[in-house]
Order: structure tokens, then sequence, then C-alpha cells
């Protein structure tokens, strides 16, 4: 499996736009990859809003824990942090 690093390279490499829709959770992680999307974010807004936290509530536990969650639900997309 390539790492994140080496996967971000690469998009920046080949592509002149990288688009990332938002990934809110592991159903949202799936359609984006059914869609044909090479790449996802997950950020503290977006784990905040499907946990109906405030941002600056979150932990970096909470925001790393949605977003392997959405992560591993795409396996042929990568997913940044």
């Amino acid at each position: 499996m390539i790492n994140q690093t080496a996967a971000l390279r690469r998009l920046l490499a080949d592509e002149a736009f990288i688009h990332l829709p938002v990934a809110y959770d592991a159903l949202g992680g799936r359609l984006i990859e059914s869609t044909g999307f090479k790449s996802a974010y997950v950020g503290g807004f977006v784990t905040g809003g499907s946990r109906c936290t405030s941002e600056p509530l979150l932990t970096l536990d909470d925001t790393l824990l949605h977003g392997s969650a959405a992560g591993r639900s795409q396996p042929s997309a990568s997913t940044f942090i």
C-alpha cells in the first residue's frame, strides 16, 4: 500500500487541480470513491459538523478517529486530514 505522502505527491504531479470532496462519514467516503474521485478531505469543520460539536471543542483523537473511518471505507482513494 502506498503511503499518504507519496499519494499526495503523485496527485500533485499528475493533476492541475485536485478535487477534494468532503467525507463526513464512512458512507460518504464510499460514495466519493464510487463516483471516481481520487481523494477526499476530512478536517475539523467536517468532523465537528458530523458529530454536532463545535470545532474548537474537538480533540486530535476525534479528528483522527473520524478521518480513519472515512479512509478505511475507500481503499482505492486517498483521504487527507
